[in-house]
């Protein structure tokens, strides 16, 4: 009985261990950065906020993509690297049926430059920083649909409009930690600088919670051997 008593105690504390972490999503750790919650908060018109801090906030998790999603920048081989430019072709995607979470980044500045690092709580697949050149090939309207569904249509872009992404390079660039941790190294005026960060997806807690009453019957069926 000690021994069944043992797992099912073990079970009960990865569970509650398990839960308490499934929607942390994105963590600063480092330089400037402020979390937005609130869907009325989000913004993604140009000049949106006007303030000298990188404004983030989650909008999709646990989203399964019903189409392949066009990225900018996919991770590196190997850490650290930077990222001084992006592809300037729709050619490069996460799969569809992937299962993600989508989380934006907005800094706009007055005029200035700005430094933040990231943590994801999940492996990064792709970011999105080039609007390109029109609404049938840029980045980010192709992303648009994560969106959060609570965000206002005002707080959104009536259409495509340049230099909504990263004039990637040099004096603006990404800088890759791990396969979770970034630095964005932004230098922005008008309209300012916004990324789009797509994760492989933190399991909803119903999943998890489905797992723990799976083991907890395979453990309850071999305590009645």
């Amino acid at each position: 009985m000690k021994t069944h008593t043992f797992h099912r105690g073990a079970l009960a504390a990865i569970l509650i261990a398990s839960v308490a972490v499934s929607h942390a999503g994105v963590t600063l750790v480092g330089g400037s950065g402020t979390a937005i919650g609130a869907p009325g908060d989000m913004k993604y018109f140009a000049d949106a906020y006007g303030v000298n801090t990188i404004n983030y906030w989650t909008e999709r998790e646990n989203h399964s993509l019903a189409n392949d999603l066009v990225v900018s920048i996919l991770p590196p081989n190997s850490f650290p690297t930077n990222s001084t430019s992006h592809f300037n072709n729709n050619d490069n995607v996460v799969a569809a049926g992937t299962a993600i979470d989508s989380y934006y980044f907005y800094f706009d500045p007055v005029d200035g430059s700005a430094v933040g690092r990231f943590r994801f709580d999940r492996k990064i697949l792709g970011v999105i920083t080039n609007e390109r050149t029109d609404a049938s090939n840029d980045h980010f309207i192709l992303s648009d649909y994560l969106i959060n569904p609570l965000v206002p249509n005002a707080n959104k872009a009536p259409g495509h409009f340049n230099a909504r992404g990263l004039e990637i390079g040099s004096n603006e660039f990404i800088r890759w930690h791990n396969d979770r941790e970034i630095t964005l190294n932004l230098n922005a005026a008008s309209p300012g600088d916004q990324i789009r960060v797509v994760t492989e997806a933190v399991p909803e807690p119903a999943s998890i919670a489905a797992l723990g009453l799976g083991l907890a019957a395979l453990l309850r069926r071999r305590a009645k051997r």
